[in-house]
């Protein structure tokens, strides 16, 4: 993980509480969504620095969303400062 990654990261941690893994996988999702601005999940599992297979990475951000309630505005408005958002995304 990258220092901008970590920083971000500890960033995530003091505003979304969710576990360290299920952090460190979310700040995964967002540098690869960054890089590839692509939300394919098989590509979004290749840009993370894994020895896992790809099929594993996919199946772990499947169920990422699938167990994690984020507060996207809260999210977005973190990563964002300016953002603000009147409607509710999800």
């Amino acid at each position: 993980m990258t220092s901008l990654m970590k920083a971000l990261s500890l960033l995530v941690s003091k505003h979304v509480p969710m576990h360290k893994a299920r952090n460190d996988s979310m700040v995964r999702m967002i540098f690869g969504l960054i890089k590839l601005a692509s939300v394919q999940l098989t590509s979004l599992a290749r840009t993370f620095d894994s020895q896992a297979k790809t099929s594993s990475t996919t199946r772990r951000i499947q169920r990422f969303f699938q167990s994690q309630d984020i507060n996207w505005n809260r999210l977005l408005g973190l990563l964002l400062p300016s953002f603000r958002c009147p409607l509710r995304l999800f």
